[in-house]
C-alpha cells in the first residue's frame, strides 16, 4: 500500500503551539516575513530546547532543567517537541509502516493562527533538528485574536467522513466529544487514543497477533525488528532529552 500522489497533509493550529516554539514570543525576531527560506531565531543556548509540560495551559520546562521539577511531577512533552517529532520521523505509527512500504507520511505544510513569530515558529518545528527538510510554515492571521494566558477548554472534537462514532449511532459525520485532558468521552477510549488505534490497525492485516500480557512498547519493538525497521530515538537538543512517561505503555 502508498499513498495516492495527490494525498497531502496539512496541519492547522489556532495558535503558536506550546513549547520552544512558544516560549520566547517576547523577544521578538528580526527576520524578512517576505522569505520563503527558513530564518530560524537561534539567539540564545536556551532556544531550541525539548520541552516538558510542567502545569495546565502553556507552562513548560526543559527537561534538562531539574531546578523547576522532579520527573515524577512531570507531563508530556509539549507541542512543538510532539511536531517536531513528526516532522522528524513521520506521522504514522512504527506499527502502520509495514503497510505503506516502510514511507513515512510527512508534513506538506504547518499553518500557524494566533501569536505567530517566524523565527521561532521555524526553529522550534523544523530547523532544530539536523533531521528535517524545509517543512513550509504558514501564518495564517486570526481576526480579532488577541493574547491569552488563560488555560484553554479542554474540550476536543475529531470527526472523519463517512466513519461513525463507535456506539454512537448510525450518523456518519458525528464528531466525537472528549476531554483531551483525560483522552476520554461518553463511549470510553477516545478513537485517537492508543489502544483504540492499534485495534484498528490490526484489522489492516500483516502484523503478528499481539502476545498475551504483551506491553504495547514491547509490540512495536517486536514489530519493528521483524520488518527491518530502525527505532530512531528523538536526539537531545542542547543537552534536553525527550522524556518518557512510563503511564503512556500498557498491556495489550
Amino acid at each position: 500500500r502508498e499513498l495516492k500522489p495527490d494525498v497531502k497533509f496539512h496541519l492547522y493550529v489556532t495558535t503558536t503551539p506550546c513549547g520552544d516554539a512558544r516560549r520566547f514570543l517576547i523577544e521578538k525576531s528580526v527576520v524578512n516575513p517576505n522569505q520563503k527560506i527558513h530564518q530560524p531565531n537561534t539567539k540564545t543556548i536556551e532556544m531550541g530546547k525539548r520541552c516538558t509540560k510542567i502545569d495546565e495551559g502553556m507552562g513548560c520546562a526543559p527537561t534538562c532543567d531539574k531546578s523547576k521539577t522532579d520527573d515524577a511531577r512531570r507531563g508530556p512533552m509539549t507541542c512543538s517537541d510532539k511536531v517536531l517529532n513528526w516532522n522528524e520521523q513521520g506521522l504514522q505509527s512504527i506499527l502502520l509502516l509495514p503497510s505503506l512500504d516502510n514511507k513515512p507520511i510527512k508534513l506538506t505544510s504547518i499553518l500557524i493562527g494566533a501569536e505567530y513569530d517566524k523565527g521561532h515558529a521555524e526553529r522550534a518545528l523544523c530547523c532544530r533538528s539536523k533531521n528535517c527538510k524545509g517543512t513550509k510554515i504558514v501564518h495564517v492571521p486570526v481576526p480579532d485574536a488577541k493574547p491569552s494566558c488563560k488555560t484553554q477548554s479542554p474540550v476536543s472534537l475529531n470527526w472523519v467522513s463517512g466513519v461513525p462514532v463507535r456506539g454512537v449511532g448510525s450518523d456518519e459525520n458525528e464528531a466525537e466529544v472528549i476531554d483531551a485532558s483525560e483522552g476520554i468521552g461518553k463511549n470510553g477510549p477516545s478513537r485517537l487514543c492508543k489502544r483504540r488505534m492499534l485495534e484498528e490497525i490490526l484489522t489492516l492485516g500483516g502484523l503478528p497477533k499481539p502476545n498475551p500480557g504483551e506491553r504495547y512498547s514491547d509490540y512495536k519493538t517486536r514489530v519493528a525488528k521483524s520488518n527491518g525497521i530502525e527505532i530512531v530515538q528523538p536526539q537531545p537538543i542542547n543537552d534536553s532529552k525527550w522524556f518518557f512517561r512510563p503511564q503512556y505503555d500498557f498491556e495489550i
